[in-house]
């Protein structure tokens, strides 16, 4: 899980793997279960999407019968993502409420708001502003109550991309600055090229390209963009 958060996503692989082996051996459902969720994640970022949808497809399967919430919203996250990545939308979309579902009856507000971000990235691509809106503005609550600030910048840089589709670009650029200042040196390598992206191309409809440039160069230098063949 390090490696996948500091974008050494080869060397994930690997482990997880390993992990993947191990638990099978010896018949252990949540280990099973962690090691394909993160088995599936590390292999779509390498590009290997009919091996990510075969493994997270088991960890969906597996992970309600060990009872870990987080598990198994991740890993629908996770199918949801690359079904929007693959333009189906609407799968996303279901694949996301299915998530949704699953972190409300846990009742943990790090479950539910990381569900609910994923969530609003498929309305987003649905043009569905307005519930997209309302979702993330739950999720930047929870996060915050949660003390989660990975999801806490990764829910106000969503929401600082609705801000950038419905034209409000400097209110846009404030929201992706204060989701980049909560980041920490620990936080995923790969999270901050996102906030990054995002920022940079609302500083480009803006009209200010020294800033885009220095958002999109600092991204590519991040070890997430060197292993990175899903975008």
């Amino acid at each position: 899980m390090v490696d996948i958060y500091q974008g050494r996503f080869p060397e994930a692989r690997t482990w997880f793997t390993e992990a993947l082996d191990l638990g099978r051996g010896r018949g252990d459902l949540r280990e099973q279960a962690r090691a394909t969720a993160g088995l599936g994640a590390a292999e779509w970022i390498l590009g290997d999407i009919e091996g990510a949808v075969a493994h997270l497809g088991e960890a969906v399967a597996l992970a309600p019968r060990t009872g870990d919430d987080w598990l198994s919203v991740t890993a629908w996250c996770s199918l949801g993502a690359i079904h929007s990545q693959q333009g189906r939308h609407q799968g996303a979309l279901e694949h996301a409420s299915a998530a949704v579902t699953t972190a409300e009856k846990s009742g943990r507000p790090r479950v539910i708001s990381n569900a609910l971000c994923f969530t609003g990235d498929a309305l987003l691509a649905l043009d569905r502003h307005t519930e997209a809106t309302e979702l993330l503005l739950r999720a930047v609550r929870l996060a915050r109550e949660a003390e989660d600030l990975a999801l806490y910048a990764a829910s106000l840089s969503r929401l600082a991309t609705v801000a950038h589709l419905q034209g409000s670009l400097h209110s846009a650029v404030d929201i992706h600055r204060e989701a980049l200042s909560t980041l920490t040196p620990s936080a995923s390598t790969w999270l901050e090229m996102e906030v990054r992206v995002r920022l940079g191309a609302t500083y480009a409809a803006a009209g200010r390209p020294t800033e885009a440039r220095h958002e999109f160069e600092t991204a590519l230098a991040l070890p997430a963009a060197a292993d990175d063949d899903s975008h």
